[in-house]
């Protein structure tokens, strides 16, 4: 089962170059080459400076004794990739600390890196008189030795230790369950005390909140750039009227504009003021009634 896990950034640099010198020499043509390799390693296993992380690379890094060695987060995603040293640069858990660098060096924490761990697990029945019995598989950070700062808070096997001895059913199934549940927590984990640089949650909330925030406030001026276009369109936008209303459009802003007369205006002048109401045909009888009158006088 994966799970997330973290890694100080300059342990995980030291197994990085471990592992380039053995893909590198390991199956070298040239003898002289391959000797050279060999005796790097036997001087490595022999130096009391490095830690057992190390020595446990150089000493099982070959093709008779494979070593499963632990995965940044591209690493395990583009496991193709020969090389993800600059896509390891751009996490999300580096990005955090370069931006907060200075803070964190006055603190004296230390850039951290994501991690892709594995948990092997296998759960034997009981046989006979014999017990059931859970055999697990799972890496711990580089040379965890000597190191005070975080080490209790994100070590797994304290943690299942100690939500076992919580659990109020103390059984094999019960140690089976709370083995990959805390493997699951244990990098998002809230409760413990744990010092900024490995507060994930908040990390990843705080790195989200930043690239939001802008956005959000390009959609709000878009917004409010949309309601006062839409205000002007509704202020200069000429009515949608029927032809006899009396209503006159006249644009807000600038000179007003003299309209035209109205359709019953200009029927009243070109019959001689005759009234609204009339209607054409009575205007044309009262012409013809005053022609009659004025030839019979």
């Amino acid at each position: 089962m994966p799970y997330l896990h973290w890694e100080l950034e300059s342990e995980q640099k030291k197994l990085q170059t471990i592992l380039k010198e053995h893909r590198d020499n390991r199956f070298a043509r040239d003898e002289a080459r391959r000797k050279a390799h060999q005796e790097r390693m036997k001087a490595a296993l022999e130096d009391p400076n490095l830690g057992g992380t190390e020595k446990l690379y150089w000493r099982y890094l070959d093709e008779t004794h494979p070593l499963h060695p632990r995965r940044t987060l591209d690493q395990f995603y583009y496991h193709m990739l020969p090389d993800t040293d600059e896509r390891d640069k751009d996490q999300t858990v580096t990005r955090y600390h370069q931006t907060h660098q200075d803070d964190f060096k006055t603190r004296g924490l230390s850039p951290v890196l994501t991690m892709v761990d594995q948990l092997w697990m296998w759960m034997l029945p009981a046989c006979g008189k014999s017990l059931p019995i859970i055999i697990t598989a799972f890496p711990e950070r580089a040379n965890r030795i000597g190191q005070k700062a975080s080490k209790s808070t994100t070590a797994l096997v304290t943690s299942i230790i100690e939500r076992f001895r919580e659990s109020m059913e103390r059984s094999v199934d019960e140690l089976a369950r709370i083995i990959p549940t805390e493997c699951s927590r244990i990098y998002f984990d809230t409760m413990t005390n744990r010092s900024q640089s490995i507060q994930f949650l908040e990390i990843y909330a705080t790195s989200v909140g930043d690239i939001v925030r802008p956005r959000n406030s390009l959609a709000t001026a878009i917004g409010q750039t949309a309601d006062a276009t839409a205000l002007i369109y509704r202020m200069n936008r000429r009515p949608n009227v029927s032809k006899h209303s009396k209503t006159a459009w006249r644009p807000l802003e600038g000179p007003r504009i003299r309209h035209k007369p109205r359709r019953k205006e200009r029927q009243m002048q070109n019959m001689g003021g005759c009234h609204p109401r009339w209607t054409p045909r009575c205007c044309m009888a009262r012409s013809r009634l005053r022609r009659i009158f004025v030839i019979s006088a």
